[in-house]
């Protein structure tokens, strides 16, 4: 967890987050391009020296790519969330290690949202890249025009997600398995998309200079008081704790929020 001043008015989306196409096809394309079981795709192609073997790898990658496009379908939440930044005039952007096509292809099965709604896109053609890069994130960050300490990266790659926080980037890890639970030097942890509200949430300006009660709630279920001497816990509209004072004094605490 990071524990530093929040504040987001850009968001860059791995694309994998807003879409899910499960690992179609993944095999027969490494068998097509003779890709090792144990190795990544893409960092495989951008390892070829051979020219030919290159081309030919990318001509199948790009096979693929339209097909796994064309089954791709929206995250739960995804287009509520969207709709969610339209509202808060949160600026976002998607990256890509596909090629821009990619997107295009890909977004056809969302109902209010298409290329043209995003600030920026990041593929391998813009970036040249065959993965993502600190680089990546520094360059959303110019073209948005937002200082990077205010824009957050939402990825379910751990790798991803390491390379933006090493640029400065606020970083939000999508964990939707909850048998994944090793530690990841991530700013912050949500097992669905909706979860990402909140987080947003935390870093605008209070309302009328309150905390949500909501959030509050949420924020006070983190403590386990397990001390049998507090009698009153502290809680959304209670504005007194009470503690037992070795048993014979009752110490009331009252507070003005």
């Amino acid at each position: 967890m990071q524990y530093k001043h929040l504040r987001i008015n850009g968001i860059l989306f791995d694309f994998n987050c807003l879409t899910k196409a499960g690992e179609f096809g993944f095999s027969a394309l490494k068998k097509a391009i003779a890709c090792p079981a144990d190795q990544s795709i893409l960092h495989y192609i951008e390892r070829l020296s051979d020219p030919i073997q290159k081309k030919t790898a990318l001509t199948e990658l790009d096979r693929w790519e339209s097909s796994a496009a064309a089954a791709a379908e929206p995250t739960e939440g995804a287009e509520a969330l969207i709709s969610y930044l339209r509202s808060k005039n949160i600026r976002f952007g998607a990256f890509t290690p596909n090629r821009r096509s990619f997107i295009g292809q890909a977004l056809v099965r969302f109902k209010n949202l298409d290329p043209s709604d995003f600030e920026i896109i990041l593929s391998r053609d813009e970036t040249g890249r065959f993965g993502f890069h600190p680089d990546c994130i520094l360059q959303a960050s110019e073209l948005m025009s937002v200082p990077i300490d205010e824009i957050a990266f939402v990825s379910d790659s751990i790798t991803d997600i390491e390379a933006a926080g090493s640029a400065g980037a606020t970083t939000i890890f999508l964990n939707d398995c909850l048998e994944r639970r090793e530690e990841i030097a991530c700013g912050y942890r949500i097992s669905e998309l909706n979860e990402l509200k909140n987080i947003i949430r935390m870093a605008a300006p209070l309302p009328a200079g309150k905390f949500p009660n909501d959030l509050l709630e949420q924020f006070f279920g983190e403590f386990r008081l397990e001390d049998p001497s507090v009698l009153i816990h502290p809680g959304v509209g209670e504005d007194t704790a009470a503690v037992d004072i070795e048993r014979e004094q009752v110490l009331v605490l009252k507070s003005d929020p």
